[in-house]
């Protein structure tokens, strides 16, 4: 897996994109490495590219995705709700969809898109004032 992870400041969101198969460990690291992005910029807006990645992750590990989030969001000292997170796919949906249904039965606020500029206005539309 190859990925990206950077702060766009004159919108406020974290922007990551990921390429390739993204197994479990890689997960892991990519959620510490945005995590400790959104710490540093204070910055709890997401929006990931996962269109050019194949999700190469069991049910089980997909489970443990948002609890991964959550004890990242933990040890910040926030709850994962006031994350928000756009995720932008191609057409390969199965795992992605299921892996939506997980993370918003947590609790957690994420949603689907295609289309990035889609993706981009729901993010930025009717933001939490405790997010700036």
């Amino acid at each position: 897996m190859d990925h990206t992870i950077t702060y766009n400041s004159e919108k406020h969101i974290i922007e990551t994109k990921v390429q390739g198969d993204l197994t479990e460990r890689e997960a892991d690291v990519l959620i510490s490495e945005m995590a400790q992005l959104a710490m540093e910029k204070n910055c709890f807006l997401f929006i990931t590219d996962y269109r050019q990645a194949t999700l190469n992750l069991s049910t089980i590990a997909l489970h443990r995705v948002p609890q991964k989030v959550e004890e990242e969001a933990r040890l910040m000292g926030i709850h994962p709700s006031k994350f928000k997170r756009a995720i932008v796919v191609s057409s390969h949906l199965k795992d992605f969809r299921f892996f939506e249904t997980v993370t918003l039965n947590s609790g957690q606020n994420i949603k689907m898109f295609q289309d990035m500029n889609e993706a981009l206005q729901w993010l930025c539309d009717n933001i939490p004032q405790d997010t700036l």
